[in-house]
């Protein structure tokens, strides 16, 4: 890519990643931040002989299911069980209306630091992941 004259940001993924870029972005139009909750829904579409698609690491995935994780709430972290505070979200499409629940991910940890100096009481995270994929990985 140099060679190319492109810029590049390695090991910038998804979540988080972007999710803190996009966070940082709209931090910096506001004057004060009450509250930032981030909504992932995970749609995969992709066609697979396989008969379980896995989106990310499994390692990563299992701890979703597994570990408890936080909410930042009145200024606190409070731990909640995994896949709890069920929650619908109506995502553009093609993800469409999905179930997200709170899982473990550091921007619960990173945004209400990175944003206190401008108020922030309130973070959560929360991941929809494709229906099949919770049925069969159900604890």
């Amino acid at each position: 890519m140099a060679n190319q004259g492109a810029d590049r940001c390695l090991g910038d993924g998804k979540c988080p990643g972007i999710t803190n870029v996009l966070a940082r972005y709209a931090a910096d139009h506001l004057d004060t931040i009450e509250s930032i909750h981030l909504r992932d829904g995970i749609a995969n579409y992709a066609k697979s002989d396989f008969p379980l698609t896995v989106p990310y690491a499994v390692g990563t995935l299992l701890r979703e299911f597994i570990d408890n994780c936080y909410v930042f709430k009145n200024g606190d972290w409070v731990e909640v069980p995994a896949f709890s505070q069920e929650e619908v979200v109506d995502f553009t499409d093609p993800v469409g209306t999905m179930k997200v629940y709170a899982t473990i991910h550091s921007e619960v940890a990173s945004v209400p630091v990175s944003f206190k100096s401008k108020g922030i009481r309130e973070m959560s995270f929360k991941l929809a992941l494709p229906l099949i994929l919770n049925k069969r990985c159900d604890f």
